[in-house]
């Protein structure tokens, strides 16, 4: 925990203030990503479409970011490793974080 305060305070403060110690809404619209170790692509079950996405190694490093056209995000070109996918709804209200595995 530390390592990241003093590497990436932003990542620090959003990550172990603003997710972890924050109320989650019920009825959040994003429900999971599977599967999970991925191969190929990562789905994310949504109930909307056009959501923000970003995908994080295990040190904090954004490797990727967009916009969805679908459910479906290419992993492939990742190496294998943990990683983590911020979500964000189209408005930026709601985000979900989620960790995967790439094999």
């Amino acid at each position: 925990e530390w390592y990241w305060a003093r590497e990436f305070p932003d990542v620090y403060e959003w990550l172990f203030d603003d997710l972890i110690l924050d109320v989650k809404d019920p009825d959040i619209d994003i429900s999971f990503t599977y599967p999970n170790p991925a191969d190929q692509y990562l789905r994310v079950e949504s109930k909307f479409k056009g959501h923000h996405y970003s995908i994080y190694t295990s040190d904090g490093l954004m490797l990727r970011t967009g916009k969805a056209t679908d459910d479906t995000l290419d992993v492939s070109g990742l190496r294998s490793g943990l990683y983590f996918l911020l979500i964000q709804d189209p408005g930026g209200r709601k985000q979900l974080l989620s960790k995967f595995f790439k094999q």
